[in-house]
């Protein structure tokens, strides 16, 4: 249970510290890095930024200052919300390559075995149906089964936990970065109130799936 839950924290660090580091690249303070989702459990405070820890243990926040985020471009304002998933893609990058030079002893080896595994694991998420979905409990519950997990399969775990995470955020369904991607690309062709509108549907949606899946997890935790 460590382990799985490690690995989820990994995975989740490196993409809110992606957008953290684009949105630090381009002068924009951040206000608030938040662990979960809903009412504020614990908070603190880190160099001027709030950290605070919610009450739903499932994704991540990053508030950053409105007037300083406004005054960037499109384009720079997009690369901020790829900046997450770009974190969980390199993060995944590295861990694949640091254990191919392990097992190769060799830079060529490590990048194509990292380069092979990316692009198979992607490929496997990609296919991936609504069936195959796991969330937290589920995620945890068959590393367990999984028993004593060695140093090499714990990495590739690991950087198919961070390529879902990744991928999955490049959805364009709100409030996800493949949505605020193309709004920030549409800029003024779409109006504020369909944007408000699109953002409270897709967290309907983003929510509903959530609680399915939560579902989907204990109803099979329950049969074994």
């Amino acid at each position: 249970m460590l382990l799985a839950a490690c690995i989820l924290l990994a995975a989740v660090v490196l993409h809110e510290g992606g957008h953290i580091l684009a949105a630090l690249s381009a002068r924009v303070p951040v206000r608030e890095v938040g662990f979960g989702l809903g009412r504020v459990l614990l908070s603190g405070h880190v160099r001027g930024t709030r950290v605070t820890l919610r009450a739903f243990p499932v994704g991540a926040l990053v508030n950053l200052d409105d007037d300083a985020y406004a005054r960037l471009s499109p384009g720079r304002k997009a690369f901020l919300a790829l900046a997450g998933p770009l974190g969980n893609v390199l993060g995944a990058f590295a861990a694949l390559f640091g254990l191919g030079l392990y097992l190769g002893r060799s830079l060529v080896v490590g990048y194509v075995f990292a380069c092979g595994v990316v692009v198979a694991l992607s490929g496997a998420i990609l296919r991936a149906g609504v069936q195959d979905l796991v969330g937290p409990v589920g995620f945890v519950q068959a590393v367990r089964e999984a028993g004593n997990l060695t140093g090499d399969a714990a990495v590739v775990l690991f950087a198919a936990v961070s390529l879902c995470l990744g991928l999955v955020n490049l959805a364009p369904v709100p409030p996800l970065d493949g949505s605020r991607v193309a709004m920030e690309l549409a800029g003024d062709r779409v109006p504020r109130r369909a944007r408000l509108a699109l953002e409270r549907a897709g967290w309907v949606i983003v929510i509903a799936l959530m609680v399915l899946v939560l579902a989907a997890d204990l109803i099979r935790f329950a049969r074994r």
